[in-house]
């Protein structure tokens, strides 16, 4: 049942995005609501609140610096290098630090390609 509810969550949140502001919104409420899901699965001493705060922070941070620096290659390279390696890190911190920090890696190469830029960001020019 908890399962069916996190998919639903999961869902919800994507078509709404979808539906108010299009595909590059709903890629994005749906890896926030993914990591948020992944974040509260885990088993913590933290209250459940603020796992999922931190998912959202640090999803933040990744997609904001993978559009700021995704139209230059080498930086580009060298920023997912440096996140790939401080997502490894984090499973030193625990198994929430490290399934965040790795997957927060994984969507710095797909919200990249999405039709968005920083001064732009649902995809459309303004």
């Amino acid at each position: 049942m908890v399962t069916l509810r996190a998919t639903a969550g999961l869902a919800l949140s994507g078509s709404v995005a979808l539906w108010l502001f299009g595909g590059t919104a709903a890629a994005g409420a749906a890896f926030g609501a993914l990591l948020g899901g992944i974040a509260v699965f885990q088993r913590s001493w933290r209250p459940d609140p603020v796992l999922p705060m931190i998912s959202a922070l640090t999803l933040g941070v990744t997609s904001f610096l993978s559009h700021l620096t995704g139209g230059h290659l080498p930086l580009f390279l060298l920023l997912v290098a440096l996140w790939t390696f401080l997502g490894g890190m984090a499973w030193s911190l625990g198994v929430n630090a490290g399934s965040l920090g790795t997957t927060n890696a994984a969507v710095m190469l797909v919200t990249v390609t999405l039709p968005a830029t920083v001064t732009s960001p649902w995809g459309r020019p303004r």
